[in-house]
This record gives C-alpha cells, structure tokens and sequence, in this order.
C-alpha cells in the first residue's frame, strides 16, 4: 500500500465501523461501543494529522473525511437519544446543522462550481465537540455512571458550536456564489 493513501484508508475504516457501533447501541452493549467509538475517533484525528503533516492531502480524502464524520456522529446520536442518553432537541440541532452543510454543498456544486470541501476552524471545533460529547455519553451507559453533571453545560455548547458553525459555512457558500458569478 501506498502511505499516501493511509488517510483514506482510515477513513474508510471509520465508515466501516459506523454500523458496528450503531448495532452494538442499539444492543445495548455500551462498552464494547465505546471502544470502537474511541478508536474511530482516534482514527479521524490520526488521518487528518498524516494529512496535513505529511502532505497526503487528497481530493478523494477530502470527500471521505466529512462523509466519515457524519455518518459516525449522525449514527451514534441518533443511537444514544434512542437509548435515552442523549435529548431529542440536541439531536435535531446536530442533524439540521448536517442537512443546511450538505444541501449547500449540493446546491453550489449544482449551480456554481464544483464544490472543494474545507473545513473551516470552527467546524473542527464542532466535530470536537460533538466527539467528546458523544463518548461521555456512551462511557457513562458503558460504565453505569449516572448522567454527568457538566453532560447538559456541555450539550448546550455543542449546540452552541453547530448553530454557529451552520451560519459560518451559510456565509462562507453566500460570498463564494457572489465572487464566482462576479
């Protein structure tokens, strides 16, 4: 194998252990979910930092990683509020903030130009967020510890960092459109 290549392999990896985790949720096996959970994550840290410290940057892996990314965290939330570990409402924010991203990206694809995925800072912030949230919560159901405390603060500044990270990325596709018809 090439090492170019790694990122794209652990991304695909990553995608490959979104049904696991899911079923094993939905199963009721917290710990062996929160393994796999952790070391998907790990993975998502892993090939953005082979990426960018050793240029294996790629066009097919800037397609994979946000595909990878939402499909985990839209699986894994959708899992735990069904398990009762995490509110509806915080569900609903994180799967909006999904649906105006992608349905952008479509939509300047479609009529703009073609679409180059970057990430901005904020949204890293976001799927960091959104990561530690999600393994609290799933490692509180594996461990049989009761709702943390700081869960809910936690919760809110997730939502927080998505309802902003919606808008940047509104903004940003607005005054691309803008200089791309100028």
């Amino acid at each position: 194998m090439n090492l170019r290549q790694l990122p794209n392999v652990l991304c695909i990896l990553r995608m490959a252990m979104v049904v696991p985790i899911g079923w094993l949720i939905v199963e009721g096996d917290y710990l062996p979910a929160m393994v796999l959970f952790f070391i998907a994550g790990f993975t998502d840290l892993l090939d953005g930092f082979l990426a960018r410290t050793f240029g294996w940057k790629t066009r097919l892996g800037g397609i994979l990683d946000p595909i990878a990314d939402k499909l985990l965290v839209a699986t894994v939330f959708v899992t735990l509020t069904l398990a009762g570990a995490i509110p509806v409402w915080l569900l609903v924010v994180v799967i909006v903030r999904d649906v105006v991203i992608i349905s952008g990206s479509l939509a300047y694809q479609a009529l703009v130009a073609p679409f180059e995925a970057a990430p901005t800072g904020i949204s890293k912030l976001t799927t960091l967020l959104q990561l530690t949230y999600l393994l609290l919560a799933l490692s509180s159901m594996a461990l049989g510890i009761p709702e943390l405390a700081w869960l809910e603060p936690l919760a809110i500044l997730v939502a927080v960092a998505a309802v902003v990270s919606a808008i940047v990325y509104v903004v940003i596709g607005i005054r691309l459109s803008r200089q791309a018809r100028a």
